[in-house]
């Protein structure tokens, strides 16, 4: 797979792990929870996961919720959401 495959997939998992958590990551670029600098240090360490299939299925049984423990990005989607 390339990298831009990757970055593609990973972009995909970490917008649907931000939305099952409460997060609009839209929004919380507009509002400033978030700014622009911290999404591509995000998206890295989505990248660096070796946890993709038990994110996949996670993300398939699961509606709402913290993201698991295994999320890299666990800590800046709880203080997004929050």
């Amino acid at each position: 797979m390339g990298f831009f495959d990757r970055i593609d997939r990973h972009a995909e998992l970490f917008q649907r792990m931000a939305r099952t958590s409460g997060t609009d990551i839209g929004d919380a670029l507009l509002d400033g929870r978030l700014n622009a600098h911290e999404l591509p240090g995000a998206l890295l360490r989505c990248t660096a996961c070796t946890s993709v299939e038990e994110c996949r299925h996670w993300l398939e049984t699961h509606e709402s919720g913290e993201p698991p423990a295994y999320c890299r990005n666990r800590d800046l989607l709880a203080r997004l959401a929050g």
